[in-house]
């Protein structure tokens, strides 16, 4: 197929094409030419082959990805997708293999492992092996472990488990600024997925132009390498205007951790029900659809098919609309704590997207609904997150708490209107709301003589000369 490939400055890559198939197998063969020790990595991740290529470690990860039927998963979610989006997939995983017999694969990694086709289901297993561990269950066996071994006398179970809540560090990032708010009067919508670093990263910048009458679109921001499309950040223009989404996790309870009655004294005998294998569907006429988005009310309509994993979407359009929505499928569990005897019977409905007045701010925090100015006790007269019943997304266990009130705090304290240029304050900001109850909890603790702390630790204080002798703050008499 053909298509043109232009690189900016920075390197990203701007593939064009007549026809939406050229240009997914544009895309395809541009990310087996930068990614391609990733994609085949990720693409054996999900054949269970991984130790073809790491190991004993890679087994571990083959013994987890046969258990859970990877790649059958896969097979049947395309199978059952549309003839569009089979096509696509198809067109894709055609590029990926151009690209790399095209000098892709000449990486040392791979010189050993014989080089196996794409096939057109292939790009589907990337996202599930990428996306597995993305979700709440192993907080369930964690906690499924802690009811097991630590029982304390008088103390109620949920209460026990508590402790245990992960309602603590930082999270991804999602907001959005209505246009009454801005200094050019169109929305503005940003975010900052807070992935962990990593070289190469989970995300590849690309945009994508089709020239098809019937089908045209201009579509840039992150990709995942191995899956068409850009489904998560991304920004699209047309004649008919612009639109721009971003989205963060929801931190839902979406993959449910279903004993095995056969066994239940054995805390291996456990499996997963995954709304991408129960359904046959991870959203991949999401994916497709998403390019076509001319405006929030279309990016809204084409998450309403996302499956896995479950994402808060903020959304806006150069008509001055903005939109929340929460996109995936949930199981209608009522106990999120544990594992369950049986998978759940039917789905959580989501409510509709909202608009936006303000502000809205997405940060895996546990949606809570937000008082207006003057009595949510932020200083500032900037823009307010005023959406309703925002206690209706409440779909998980754990969640983190903080991130999303400092963004809220540094909108409100906005003393002029917001621009591209003034988000730099909050992406880079170090502060941890947080960190106020750590600092307290150790200005709490008193300082002890050395001779109070455990003599392990005076006898690991070892060097060619005494040491001076430092105060001692451990609690309990140990550091």
């Amino acid at each position: 197929m053909d298509f043109d490939l232009f690189r900016d400055e920075l390197g990203i890559p701007h593939v064009r094409a007549a026809s939406e198939a050229a240009v997914a197998y544009g895309q395809g063969w541009v990310t087996a030419q930068d990614r391609g020790l990733q994609v085949e990595a990720d693409r054996m991740r999900s054949e269970e082959r991984f130790a073809e290529l790491a190991g004993e470690t890679g087994a571990a990860w083959d013994r987890f990805a046969a258990r859970e039927r990877l790649a059958a998963t896969a097979r049947a979610i395309h199978d059952a997708a549309g003839p569009a989006e089979r096509a696509w997939l198809a067109a894709y995983a055609d590029g990926v293999n151009a690209g790399l017999l095209a000098g892709g694969r000449d990486v040392p990694e791979l010189a050993d492992v014989p080089h196996r086709p794409w096939e057109p289901w292939t790009p589907v297993g990337v996202f599930l092996a990428v996306h597995v561990l993305f979700n709440g269950f192993p907080q369930v066996l964690w906690r499924a472990h802690v009811a097991r071994h630590l029982r304390v006398p008088g103390v109620p179970p949920e209460r026990v488990l508590h402790l245990f809540d992960a309602e603590a560090g930082s999270g991804s990032n999602a907001w959005a600024v209505h246009g009454d708010r801005t200094v050019s009067g169109s929305p503005l919508v940003a975010g900052d997925p807070h992935r962990t670093l990593e070289l190469p990263g989970p995300y590849q910048q690309v945009r994508l132009v089709c020239t098809d009458p019937a089908g045209s679109f201009d579509v840039a921001g992150l990709a995942f390498p191995g899956v068409p499309g850009v489904p998560h950040f991304a920004h699209a223009v047309s004649p008919a205007g612009s639109v721009a989404w971003g989205i963060t996790n929801a931190a839902a309870h979406h993959v449910e951790v279903v004993a095995d009655g056969a066994d239940a004294a054995d805390p291996g005998a456990w499996r997963l029900s995954w709304p991408a294998r129960e359904l046959s569907d991870v959203g991949v006429a999401a994916w497709r659809t998403l390019l076509h988005a001319r405006t929030a009310r279309d990016v809204a309509d084409a998450f309403a098919g996302w499956v896995d994993p479950v994402n808060r979407v903020l959304t806006a359009d150069d008509t001055g609309e903005v939109l929340s929505l929460t996109a995936g499928r949930v199981p209608a569990a009522a106990d999120r704590a544990l594992p369950a005897a049986r998978p759940a019977d039917g789905w959580v409905r989501l409510p509709d997207p909202v608009r936006v007045t303000q502000a809205a701010v997405d940060a895996n925090e546990r949606p809570t609904t937000q008082a207006p100015a003057g009595q949510d006790g932020r200083p500032g007269a900037g823009p307010r997150d005023l959406r309703p019943d925002r206690e209706a997304h409440d779909l998980g266990w754990s969640y983190v708490p903080h991130r999303a009130e400092r963004i809220r705090q540094l909108l409100a304290a906005a003393t002029a209107p917001e621009s591209p240029a003034t988000q730099a304050r909050i992406h880079g900001d170090t502060r941890d709301l947080g960190a106020a109850g750590l600092v307290a909890h150790l200005g709490a603790t008193r300082p002890r003589p050395p001779s109070a702390c455990a003599p392990g630790w005076r006898r690991a204080r070892t060097s060619t000369r005494p040491p001076p002798t430092p105060p001692c703050t451990c609690a309990g008499g140990t550091p």
